[in-house]
């Protein structure tokens, strides 16, 4: 197997991506906060619109296509029944021409204060 290549993101003790060789990317949970790593606030709607953005940001910089090289999701929701249909929308909205594998997950807290929502994915780039 290739050597690991870590993407970082920021001076965080974590990356935010680690491209495993043969194209495939795996990109770490991604939430709704912004480049300095402040949550968006409580809106859960918000929050959701801002992690696949987070997601589309972090596979670019690992040399990736964004969501279109995405084949697999899954996805942390707290609440999830009151938000499932929000998160499938934009889903669609990321992914209009493939639908990606999906395990969604409700759970009763996540890794901040606050964060109701966090995707995690992989990614095949087939140019790597």
């Amino acid at each position: 197997m290739a050597s690991l290549q870590y993407v970082a993101d920021s001076s965080e003790y974590d990356n935010q991506a680690v491209k495993l060789g043969n194209g495939i990317v795996k990109c770490s949970g991604q939430g709704g906060w912004e480049d300095n790593g402040d949550l968006i606030g409580k809106d859960t709607s918000e929050q959701i619109e801002k992690a696949f953005k987070n997601v589309d940001r972090v596979l670019r910089k690992a040399g990736c296509n964004g969501w279109q090289d995405v084949y697999s999701v899954r996805s942390y929701h707290v609440e999830l029944k009151k938000y499932l249909d929000k998160f499938v929308e934009v889903f669609k909205q990321w992914t209009p021409n493939h639908q990606p594998i999906w395990t969604c997950i409700g759970v009763t807290e996540l890794g901040a204060p606050n964060m109701n929502v966090e995707i995690e994915v992989e990614a095949y780039n087939k140019n790597a």
